[in-house]
């Protein structure tokens, strides 16, 4: 995941945009939010455009964008500020999830704590959130 992606992720729910959504709102095309989505840098262009569909929060994309521009060995050398504040590193699984999300991964543990022969099926839910 890069930082890009994951400040995408939190930006998306919050303003209640789903990614079919910002395609529209960006007139870029559906599979290449999804590529960002999964970590491929934008370029400038198109971060741009996602930025402005944003409003003023989408300033908080500007900075994991150039951010993931520089090179793994230089991160620890190069320190990259926000005049708001920022997350440093990406969110994990759980943060990811939107509140109606967690709320059902909530409810199914409680039921594999009832019923421990659900615990397959929670194993596959935490996978496929990972």
């Amino acid at each position: 995941m890069s930082f890009f992606s994951a400040a995408l992720d939190r930006l998306l729910p919050e303003h209640d945009m789903s990614p079919a959504d910002l395609a529209r709102k960006t007139d870029i095309p559906a599979n290449y939010i999804s590529r960002y989505r999964a970590g491929t840098r934008a370029e400038p262009e198109p971060l741009e455009k996602i930025a402005r569909a944003f409003g003023d929060d989408g300033a908080e994309l500007s900075w994991p964008g150039l951010r993931d521009s520089v090179p793994d060995s230089y991160r620890t050398r190069i320190s990259i500020t926000a005049t708001r504040s920022v997350r440093e590193e990406p969110p994990n699984p759980w943060e990811r999830l939107s509140a109606g999300e967690r709320k059902v991964f909530e409810q199914l543990v409680r039921r594999v704590q009832e019923n421990p022969k659900l615990l397959p099926l929670l194993q596959q839910v935490i996978t496929a959130t990972q």
